[in-house]
């Protein structure tokens, strides 16, 4: 069985970027925007999932 690639990336906050549309699907504590951004929508941990095309953001606790 293949384990997918997910990548953790840094501190978030919300509203900040994390990339584009055309990259990723937005996740779970991810916002896309009408301009194709997606952003952070609370503090967390930004996920990248480059198998899944996902990126989310896993809250502080």
């Amino acid at each position: 069985m293949r384990m997918a690639s997910i990548r953790f990336g840094k501190f978030v906050l919300p509203g900040q970027r994390l990339g584009v549309v055309e990259e990723y699907l937005p996740g779970s504590g991810v916002k896309a925007l009408k301009s194709g951004h997606l952003i952070a929508t609370f503090a967390g941990y930004a996920e990248f999932d480059a198998m899944n095309h996902v990126v989310s953001v896993r809250p502080i606790r």
